[in-house]
């Protein structure tokens, strides 16, 4: 089984962007790979928040944590609404279940910054999961 992995760029925009960076564009049932979510703004930036769909009879989430740009800030997840952000545990089950990686962000209260340019906000690790393939589109989206 092979999955392959589409991650679609965002248009050159002089506003501040998130874009998907993926270690692997294809990859076999049961390997992991990861994906940074990845800020760009030409000022500094107190932080970013991502929602995340995937489809989740392709892949499933092992892992979340900040990024690197992150790394002391403050990270939060999930939504309170489906428990998901009691832990890292309960985001993960819940977006295996719905495809939906909800609430990512990373953030530093004031004076605290990261630095223009591009930043890592979040990184994902994936699992393919095992039996038959297809394209999974990795999408930053808005969700309710």
């Amino acid at each position: 089984m092979m999955v392959g992995i589409a991650t679609p760029r965002p248009a050159a925009a002089a506003d501040p962007t998130l874009r998907i960076e993926s270690s692997a564009l294809t990859v076999d049932g049961g390997e992991t790979f990861t994906v940074s979510v990845v800020q760009n703004a030409d000022v500094p930036t107190t932080g970013a928040q991502v929602n995340l769909v995937f489809d989740p009879a392709l892949l499933e989430v092992v892992n979340v944590v900040p990024g690197d740009a992150y790394a002391v800030g403050i990270f939060a997840y999930g939504s309170a609404e489906d428990g998901s952000n009691a832990s890292i545990e309960a985001l993960v089950a819940r977006a295996n279940e719905n495809g939906q990686l909800r609430n990512v962000a990373s953030f530093f209260l004031p004076p605290g910054a990261v630095a223009p340019g591009d930043a890592t906000v979040a990184t994902i690790t994936f699992r393919a999961r095992e039996g038959g393939g297809g394209t999974s589109i990795l999408e930053i989206l808005e969700l309710p």
